[in-house]
């Protein structure tokens, strides 16, 4: 149960908000007016990315290796997740940041 509320929260529900949170300072306010829409999709490309392993390697390096195969057991299916989940909010992101035919941007349809 763990695993599977660790990598939903990380992998879906962050980026969803933030996703929501993009669209509405972008629709609702001129606050993002200034800020280029390609830097948009990199806020929600970061927010959909599986933490990072270092945190393994620092176990390891400090004789911790039980600790960190238990914590590895965490993230490797993370990972494997992750394929799908960042091919979601790369689709996501790229309809909100590139304009369609017309010119528009996902706030301006």
């Amino acid at each position: 149960r763990m695993h599977i509320w660790f990598n939903i929260t990380r992998l879906v529900i962050t980026p969803g908000i933030i996703c929501g949170i993009l669209i509405g300072l972008d629709c609702g306010t001129n606050l993002f007016d200034t800020i280029p829409h390609m830097a948009k999709l990199v806020v929600l490309l970061n927010s959909s990315l599986p933490s990072a392993m270092l945190v393994i390697l620092s176990l390891k390096s400090e004789g911790l290796s039980e600790t960190a195969a238990v914590v590895a057991q965490v993230f490797v299916p993370s990972y494997i997740l992750s394929i799908f989940t960042i091919a979601l909010w790369t689709s996501v992101g790229l309809i909100l940041s590139i304009p369609n035919d017309n010119g528009k941007y996902f706030c301006e349809r």
